[in-house]
């Protein structure tokens, strides 16, 4: 699961290039909700990222799908208890702890938002079309076990920093070509969208750097400074479609997992570096340094981009988050 900065996500017009309706709906276009996730997150050091997605997909709202209930899963009569929230700060040059109940993770669930899917007829391929490159996605089937009526996204194949579209603004693109014989199907219709998605910069961690071992040393009792660089398209950050909002984020996990949590985020007012005072690090428990380690702790910086707020040409309102970051394993001494 991701955690984001909240967001203020500013409308703006969207051009659209209007192929033929769809042939099943009276309205002459289908009532279909598009989701779009895009995310980039290494590590230092790391030999590939640990997720790198680029993902379309088209839903059909007609289709309602019963949620389960806390009944229905455990057989208890009381409701299901509320999920515990990260602290974000309110304020940029601040940071805010929490501590969060470990929660098991369940990648195929419908709630996972890391993928995204829908049951429609669409073309072979989508478009993401940048100023000067365009980005290929390939529908992929999803088994019904993932989501109750099975379904197909569109996503980048062999994904890599290498072909990521760091710092690009994308016009959505569904070629025409999708046909079907059944009234009960819903046929994805030709369609362009200019600044559908706005990607942000790639996230260079500069410090603190990893010593012996592939851990950085982080002590609750000394300020420490973390230190990025932002690049787009092979470059210094210049001239992106927009500033990103930017979070440095301390997840430290006990080896017990019955433990919370701990969750340090804290919201930088530079660009390009911050010092977190020692007052905001003693609120993680230290390790004491015996010889297996008790904490498993990483800092990560995020970058994430809100594409302004746009609407299909049927009404329904898209909204998109971007996140690239990149993190480094860290040991959390006194």
């Amino acid at each position: 699961m991701s955690f984001l900065l909240s967001l203020l996500l500013a409308c703006s017009g969207a051009e659209y290039g209007v192929g033929k309706p769809d042939p099943y709906n009276d309205g002459g276009w289908p009532d279909l909700e598009v989701r779009i996730d895009v995310a980039y997150q290494d590590s230092v050091g790391g030999s590939a990222p640990g997720r790198c997605q680029l993902q379309v997909a088209f839903v059909p709202l007609q289709t309602e799908t019963a949620e389960p209930t806390a009944d229905a899963d455990t057989g208890l009569d009381e409701p299901a208890e509320e999920p515990d929230r990260i602290a974000y700060p309110e304020e940029p040059g601040a940071c805010a702890f929490s501590e969060v109940r470990p929660f098991p993770a369940d990648p195929g669930g419908t709630d996972d938002n890391w993928q995204v899917a829908g049951a429609v007829v669409g073309p072979e391929t989508v478009w993401l079309v940048g100023a000067t490159r365009e980005w290929e996605l390939l529908p992929v089937e999803v088994e019904a076990g993932a989501y109750p009526d099975g379904g197909v996204r569109y996503e980048l194949p062999d994904c890599s920093a290498e072909v990521f579209p760091f710092g690009e603004e994308l016009a959505l693109v569904v070629p025409e070509g999708a046909e079907s014989d059944s009234e009960d199907d819903h046929v994805l219709p030709e369609l362009r969208v200019e600044g559908a998605v706005v990607v942000g910069p790639r996230v260079g961690l500069l410090a603190p750097a990893a010593d012996v071992g592939g851990l950085a040393l982080v002590s609750v009792s000394e300020a420490l400074d973390v230190e990025w660089m932002l690049t787009a398209a092979g470059s210094e950050l210049e001239g992106a479609p927009a500033d990103p909002s930017l979070t440095i984020q301390v997840n430290h996990q006990s080896v017990d997992t019955d433990v919370p949590v701990q969750w340090l985020v804290c919201a930088p007012d530079d660009l390009d570096a911050m010092r977190i005072p020692a007052a905001s690090l003693g609120a993680l428990t230290p390790d004491m340094g015996s010889d297996e380690a008790e904490w498993h702790t990483a800092i990560d910086v995020h970058a994430t981009i809100a594409t302004p707020e746009w609407e299909t040409p049927w009404g329904r309102p898209v909204r998109v988050l971007a996140t690239t970051s990149q993190g480094v394993g860290v040991q959390v001494v006194e």
